[in-house]
């Protein structure tokens, strides 16, 4: 009577070892990177491919850069709008701004405070002779 319940006991360890170490193992193939590196690494690394994002109205690039080393999916948010006068659901706005400038602006603020731990690093990168926003994608994250 006990040896069924033993024998599932055993099965159940057995699959949250390997799930377990499977997780370590994949997590160990990808390269830890300061915040630091990875502005370094956003700034300076080749983009090998590049295609809209799957969501998403501020003409946002998934890009997979690499600098030889480590290979990464980045974000290249395109979006700097500026117009005098917006239609919006919610009403008129006047002077409206879009623009990908205020995520660097709110990473930068969050650096001073010490919270940046709390956002993605983001940097302002020039591709394809314009200046936009760059970030690396977490993955298994559509965008």
């Amino acid at each position: 009577m006990y040896i069924l319940p033993l024998r599932w006991r055993r099965l159940i360890l057995a699959t949250v070892v390997c799930l377990t170490c499977t997780r370590f193992v994949t997590a160990s193939d990808e390269p830890t990177l300061t915040k630091e590196q990875i502005k370094q690494f956003l700034l300076t690394a080749k983009v090998v491919k590049s295609q809209e994002a799957k969501k998403g109205i501020t003409q946002t690039l998934r890009l997979t850069l690499s600098d030889g080393t480590v290979t990464h999916d980045g974000s290249f948010q395109k979006i700097d709008e500026h117009k005098p006068r917006m239609e919006l659901a919610s009403g008129t706005e006047l002077n409206f701004v879009d623009s990908y400038k205020y995520n660097i602006a709110a990473y930068q603020l969050a650096e001073l405070l010490g919270l940046d731990d709390m956002l993605p690093v983001y940097v302002e990168r020039k591709w394809k002779g314009r200046c936009r926003l760059a970030q690396l994608v977490v993955a298994g994250e559509d965008g």
